[in-house]
């Protein structure tokens, strides 16, 4: 199987929240019918002025007819700015 690397912006997609852990389903447009693979995400790629921390995930997904399944392990990070 080929290797994909894939970037999309989703709007909330459905999840379920065990813990730090999260599953969660969205669809993803014009992607690969079939793959399995790892998967990083981020709650905001742009933080907004006032925000201190983003949460941000790692773990596995699979895509199934063109609809991704992710196990992720989630924590809040610091957002760092850079100075002036």
């Amino acid at each position: 199987m080929a290797r994909v690397t894939l970037q999309r912006r989703i709007r909330a997609p459905r999840y379920l929240r065990l813990g730090p852990f999260r599953l969660w389903t969205a669809p993803i447009s014009q992607g690969p019918n079939l793959g399995f693979g790892r998967i990083a995400t981020t709650d905001t790629p742009n933080p907004a002025s006032g925000q201190t921390v983003v949460n941000d995930g790692a773990g596995y997904v699979l895509v199934l007819a063109g609809r991704a399944f992710a196990f992720l392990r989630c924590r809040s990070v610091p957002v760092s700015r850079p100075l002036p």
